[in-house]
């Protein structure tokens, strides 16, 4: 590219960079509002029950109980004082993703205007953001938290004689500290981002100014982790529902973050957006300047090593939400890449490739994904509703989807509820459902139980009917017709030690026999037995 031509295109840019800022965050905003009303998964239900507390204070009790900081709690309960209906608790994860975006294209812009829009038009797309645009869950708030510490950091190369960039620094490292313990994780990330940079550009950070950024935000997550949360402090294996490490979560993880997972799009045109992706990523590797763009990546493959290795060493930790804020970096990467492609041709091809990635993300969504609930709670909750007498049992396994579709309840009382917490415990299980058969049924010698499954651990399944239809059997139960409602969890799709929902329905079969209506409407099942 000629002088000449190099300076004409960067005119362009600069005219046309104020309506391309602007119409990147109208997309953003536009994308953000469609679906609010999906539907709550599980993790936002416990989030809408720990800000639905009457004060602050009680709600403070129970977060200590929590394995999470506090910061994004307190900022919703707030909010949440407007209203807490689910569209609108969602706003404020819209407001925070469009805040990320405005940082990151203005963090970027430094670099090259270009590549900060061209990092702007991805993360405004991708799948995974559009989810976090709307979910009601911390990591929002921590990817927020992300994009100010990179901002700040490349401030403090621009002048490292400056304190604005090292108190920036500190408090950005200290709000992902309160916002997710994960936020720790970042320090490492981002001071070798600092001194790759400072390295290259010849620059020279103050290793003291440096030194007091990093502690206050390590001192509180020490407090926070030894102290302030109790739930970490008395049990160990607070991830223990977390996959162990292995070679099918690194690879599905990677496919959900980088936005090729059957969970986002459909099967069909997966190939040809993983053969974008990876065009992409092929020439902005082999053609763009490494001198720039080298520290982000660095910031990303050590934010990655550092989970891989606290979950080798520690607790399993390794999981796309944790992985999210490693794409700030990455994106800034890729965008800096193809921004300083030499070769007209490749980067105008690098480009249109990216634009068109991005035009298929965002079809996918308004034409489907928007509306797809995470998990189907609300429409079984729906169904259940719609065919429950006065006199019938729900049995909710494992406990903790039976908030989530309660949530949605409007007639069925507690009563007419049977939560199993441990399947290992037959005595439990057993008194449990007697006293609530003796209660309901008296001398009735035909039932009706609806089971509201998630599928994931089929052995805790297989010991439930077990000692259901052992309870019956002593109670003398004739029949029993029995509705079950497996839900397919999301989860399921990161870990290979998950069991299919197929094995659940021969589980079922193997206890309840054929069943005489079945109907599998993609994310969850319906099936109707009767069993003798």
């Amino acid at each position: 590219m000629s002088k000449q031509t190099g300076t004409a295109h960067l005119l362009s840019i600069k005219n046309i960079y104020p309506y391309a800022f602007f119409g990147i965050l109208l997309l953003a905003g536009v994308l953000g509002l469609i679906g609010l009303n999906k539907g709550l998964w599980n993790d936002e239900y416990f989030t809408i029950h720990k800000i639905s507390h009457p004060n602050i204070v009680e709600m403070f009790r129970e977060l200590r109980r929590d394995v999470h900081p506090p910061l994004y709690y307190i900022l919703l309960y707030f909010w949440g004082q407007i209203s807490k209906k689910e569209e609108f608790l969602r706003l404020f994860s819209v407001g925070l993703s469009l805040g990320t975006l405005t940082i990151v294209i203005n963090w970027i812009k430094q670099y090259s205007p270009l590549a900060s829009l061209l990092a702007g038009v991805y993360l405004a797309t991708t799948p995974i953001m559009l989810r976090y645009s709307q979910e009601l869950k911390a990591y929002p708030l921590l990817v927020f938290a992300t994009s100010l510490a990179f901002l700040f950091a490349s401030h403090i190369i621009a002048k490292p004689e400056k304190v604005l960039g090292y108190i920036g620094l500190c408090l950005s490292f200290f709000f992902a500290v309160c916002t997710h313990l994960v936020g720790i994780m970042l320090i490492p990330s981002i001071v070798c981002f600092l001194y790759i940079q400072a390295f290259l550009l010849r620059k020279k950070i103050q290793d003291l100014k440096l030194l007091l950024a990093i502690i206050i935000p390590i001192i509180t997550f020490l407090y926070l982790k030894f102290f302030w949360l109790k739930q970490v402090r008395e049990i160990q294996e607070t991830w223990w529902w977390m996959p162990d490490i292995n070679l099918n979560l690194i690879s599905s993880t990677a496919k959900y973050v980088f936005g090729l997972s059957s969970l986002y799009l459909p099967i069909t045109i997966i190939p040809y957006c993983a053969f974008l992706v990876s065009g992409i990523f092929a020439l902005s590797v082999f053609f763009g300047s490494w001198r720039i763009s080298f520290p982000f990546l660095a910031a990303t493959i050590i934010y990655w090593i550092v989970i891989l290795v606290y979950s080798l060493i520690g607790s399993p930790i390794f999981y796309y939400r944790i992985i999210l804020p490693s794409l700030v970096p990455f994106v800034a990467f890729v965008a800096l890449q193809i921004a300083t492609i030499p070769t007209h041709k490749i980067k105008i091809a690098s480009i249109v490739c990216l634009i068109i990635l991005s035009l298929s993300y965002t079809a996918n969504w308004v034409t489907h994904q928007a509306y797809k609930p995470v998990e189907e709670n609300r429409e079984v909750a729906r169904l259940v509703e719609l065919e429950w007498q006065k006199n019938d049992l729900i049995i909710f396994y494992p406990d903790f989807i039976q908030g989530t579709v309660n949530y949605y309840f409007k007639k069925i009382p507690l009563e007419k509820q049977i939560v199993v917490l441990r399947t290992n415990n037959l005595n439990e299980i057993n008194n449990n459902i007697k006293t609530k058969i003796s209660m309901i049924y008296r001398e009735r010698k035909i039932i009706d139980l609806f089971f509201v499954v998630m599928d994931g651990n089929l052995e805790g399944y297989n010991d439930l009917l077990y000692n259901v239809f052992h309870v019956l059997k002593d109670k003398m139960i004739k029949e029993t017709r029995v509705h079950l409602f497996l839900i397919k969890g999301h989860d399921s799709y990161f870990s290979n030690k998950s069991e299919s929902v197929d094995k659940f329905l021969v589980a079922s079969e193997s206890k309840l026999g054929k069943p005489y209506l079945y109907q599998d409407f993609g994310m969850y099942v319906s099936s109707k037995y009767i069993s003798r």
